[in-house]
């Protein structure tokens, strides 16, 4: 999802609901949160040596609606570890505003850094 269809209709009360659209908007908006996040704790003083937000694509893992609705499809949710390394591992001490897929910075939507899409 490259932006979000439509701000004043989040909830698709009066737009036909699409679950891949409301799913992609959704990651988006974990996305552009981030980066709205980092960029007031930077502002207010608070940077990357004190305080991270960063947001990453844990890649498809078998929880049990996956597995409800597609099978087994991904990988273990024993082996979804991204979030913790994430969170903890000294690689990424000090690193803000960051998007990761599988450990490795990429870049994520365009609309997550664009500050007036994110206001």
């Amino acid at each position: 999802c490259q932006s979000i269809r439509d701000w004043d209709e989040l909830q698709y009360a009066s737009r036909s609901f699409s679950a891949h659209g409301s799913y992609s908007e959704s990651k988006l908006m974990d996305a552009m949160l981030s980066m709205e996040f980092a960029k007031r704790l930077a502002d207010a003083g608070h940077g990357a040596g004190k305080i991270t937000c960063n947001c990453l694509d844990p890649g498809t893992v078998n929880t049990k609606m996956l597995l409800a609705g597609w099978g087994p499809c991904g990988i273990d949710v024993e082996d979804a570890l991204d979030e913790t390394w994430l969170c903890s591992d000294d690689e990424v001490d000090g690193v803000s505003g960051e998007y990761f897929i599988w450990k490795s910075p990429r870049r994520a939507a365009g609309a997550a850094y664009d500050q007036g899409e994110r206001e």
